[in-house]
């Protein structure tokens, strides 16, 4: 999990639904107001887009007594309680501090909820982060929850990876997606919001496509996952060093975003291997390792032709990962981590 402090998940939430959220924030209002809200959604994307904190929002809004506002009005009871970070209507599961699993225990704590009567009479809503991470017990639990809908109850299922829901679970809710922002949009957002520092045109670049992931607060995600990435992938560079470490460190950042930064970096290295000159990146880890491959002794256009290719690779890692089929997201990784090593190997 990548965690934001308080004091950015609270300026967030109240920018609620971000630029690039416009389109869904409206689709559930729509719903909303002419009573057609669905019981269940999967709320789907990439990581750093901010699903969770808009499904927080939205969660809040729906509960909020003010029927007649468009968003959560800030003076009701259910507001009031919100604001102080108590919110009895609403239940949010998440894997367990030092557990990737969500386990039937949890799922059991929300069936319990589903059963209960509304606190304050204006419905319930459960949140499930990082649902794909439901280990076979506990989604056959939540499996029986969706099948028998409780009135004025609403379940979001938040994922990176949808395709490793099971399809019967998939069937039963709608589906809420989340696409990556342009470049522009982003970037300009992330300069108007980041505090005042030197870097901040080079994190608005690096996150363009993960804007949220520039104020996380851990080592698993944001600026420091970054780098760890670009690490690994230096150190790989080493023919002594094992792919098994590696995976593992990827498995803690996370699979898909883990893909997300090799193909940022390998963008990055291109551009930077078209020009003549020096490296000028966003990062003196990401200038080191493009020092690095011009050194190599391979020719800048049969590199080059090799990053486009690996690039080709990691986007179709990307779409297993994100398919219907069950992927095994950490076999995905030790593919591309191993692509990776013999691509600078030279004829």
């Amino acid at each position: 999990m990548n965690k934001l402090s308080l004091s950015n998940r609270e300026k967030l939430l109240s920018l609620i639904p971000l630029p690039w959220q416009v389109p869904q924030w409206s689709q559930l209002m729509q719903q909303k107001i002419a009573d057609q809200l669905a019981h269940a959604y999967i709320v789907q994307g990439d990581q750093g887009l901010g699903k969770r904190l808009f499904v927080e929002k939205f969660a809040i809004t729906l509960l909020c007594l003010n029927k007649e506002s468009t968003d959560a009005c800030g003076e009701c009871t259910v507001c009031k309680m919100a604001i102080g970070g108590s919110l009895p209507d609403l239940l949010i599961i998440e894997p367990e501090e030092g557990s990737r699993d969500i386990k039937i225990d949890q799922i059991r704590l929300l069936s319990n909820f589903v059963n209960k009567s509304s606190h304050a009479g204006s419905g319930k809503v459960l949140i499930l982060d990082r649902a794909h991470n439901l280990n076979n017990s506990a989604a056959n639990a939540l499996l029986k929850t969706l099948e028998e809908p409780t009135s004025a109850t609403f379940i979001f299922l938040v994922t990176d990876l949808p395709g490793a829901l099971p399809a019967t679970i998939r069937s039963r809710c709608q589906r809420l997606q989340f696409s990556i922002p342009s470049t522009e949009k982003s970037s300009q957002w992330l300069l108007e919001q980041l505090p005042l520092g030197s870097d901040n045109s080079a994190l608005a670049v690096t996150f363009a496509s993960k804007p949220l992931l520039a104020f996380t607060d851990d080592s698993k995600g944001g600026v420091e996952g970054f780098s760890t990435m670009i690490h690994i992938l230096s150190t790989l560079l080493t023919s002594t060093t094992e792919l098994r470490p590696a995976v593992s460190q990827t498995s803690k950042i996370g699979e898909l975003l883990s893909i997300g930064y090799l193909i940022e970096v390998s963008t990055i290295l291109i551009k930077d291997l078209l020009t003549e000159s020096e490296p000028r990146s966003v990062s003196t880890e990401i200038n080191a390792l493009s020092s690095r491959l011009r050194k190599s002794g391979i020719e800048s256009r049969s590199l080059n032709l090799k990053l486009l290719n690996y690039q080709q690779e990691l986007v179709k890692g990307r779409h297993q990962l994100m398919s219907g089929s069950n992927p095994n997201p950490q076999l995905i990784m030790e593919s591309l981590l191993w692509q990776w090593t013999k691509l600078f190997i030279r004829p």
